[in-house]
């Protein structure tokens, strides 16, 4: 298991950019049964700390993750959710372009890729 941190200062500015309908634990379960066990985690605070982990369990390669910590901030004019978290060791920020988002369901798009992914609060 790997830990990366990123800063995690305050910033007021910031803080007026938080969007509530984005507050909370988010989770992307790619889990395929007896084969691999792939969880990623999004949590987005209401003080704009935010967390980014993922977990995979392999029965031919292992166990492998990855977390990190954070800010947070909603970009409205962009209909971008932007973390300073990192996806990897690689160091690409989990940078989110909104697809859509209810009380129960995020969908998004990872800067730069052209499938969206699915995350459920929990």
């Amino acid at each position: 298991m790997v830990f990366l941190a990123c800063s995690s200062d305050n910033n007021d500015e910031l803080a007026s950019n938080i969007d509530d309908r984005f507050v909370g634990t988010w989770v992307r379960d790619e889990s395929v049964s007896g084969v691999v066990e792939q969880v990623y985690t999004l949590t987005l605070d209401s003080d704009g700390s935010a967390s980014y982990s993922w977990y995979r369990h392999s029965n031919t390669i292992g166990n492998t993750g990855h977390e990190s910590n954070g800010i947070w901030y909603y970009d409205k004019n962009l209909n971008r959710i932007i973390t300073d978290c990192t996806t990897s060791a690689t160091g690409s920020t989990v940078i989110l372009d909104v697809v859509s988002v209810t009380s129960t369901t995020l969908v998004v798009k990872q800067e730069g890729s052209s499938k969206s992914k699915t995350y459920n609060k929990r």
